[in-house]
């Protein structure tokens, strides 16, 4: 696995990356929206052994003091 992440605006990323799976190479994207409330980011994989797919996902931090 290998990938880069790009700070597009202070609070936005680009990722690509590359993934080797028993059938291939297969190349990853998504990006990224950040605050300090939550983070959403969004991953797609045009094929690979589980087929084409999207993730989405939403991560709020927790701290507890």
């Amino acid at each position: 696995k290998a990938g880069v992440e790009i700070l597009l605006i202070e609070f936005m990323a680009a990722r690509i990356g590359i993934d080797r799976e028993p059938d291939g190479i297969h190349t990853k994207g998504g990006f990224g929206v950040f605050t300090k409330f939550f983070e959403l980011d969004y991953a797609m994989s045009p094929r690979g052994t589980s087929g084409k797919f999207h993730e989405l996902s939403i991560s709020i931090p927790w701290s507890v003091k």
